[in-house]
């Protein structure tokens, strides 16, 4: 399972996520949060979702075009991210999530806690962190190695 909030950092997991599935002849299951700052507002939600659905189709295609199996669900935002891909996981019983990390550090940390570093306790399967300073994100970026 990959969960994406349309970063690059998340691109790059993706690409990670798709070698090993080709590895292991396995599904990939690509997932993100619809949520929107706006409130509760009905309508702003409904274009989120919209947005977060055709990101995952072409994802989801593109990976298809590739020979790759592939699935995708928004997943409706509730109060913690993190729950809502703890659940994911649960449902469709992943056998690995592979995700980036954005390696907050200090206040933005503390207001905005880290969602990796919580799965990697709760999780009920491994889970593999590309982080920023990782070759392939490096490499994928056109970062120097």
């Amino acid at each position: 399972m990959v969960p994406l909030d349309g970063s690059l950092q998340s691109q790059a997991a993706l690409e990670l996520a798709g070698l090993l599935a080709r590895q292991n002849d396995s599904t990939l299951r690509l997932v993100r949060t619809a949520e929107t700052r706006l409130g509760d507002l009905a309508e702003a939600y409904t274009r989120e979702r919209i947005r977060c659905e055709k990101y995952l189709k072409r994802l989801a295609g593109e990976l298809r075009q590739a020979g790759l199996a592939a699935e995708w669900q928004v997943l409706d935002m509730h109060d913690d991210i993190a729950e809502n891909l703890l659940g994911a996981i649960s449902q469709w019983e992943a056998d690995l999530l592979i995700m980036t990390s954005h390696n907050r550090l200090g206040l933005k940390r503390l207001l905005h806690p880290s969602v990796a570093g919580r799965l990697l306790g709760e999780s009920s399967c491994p889970v593999l962190v590309v982080g920023r300073r990782s070759r392939r994100f490096r490499r994928y970026m056109g970062l120097p190695l």
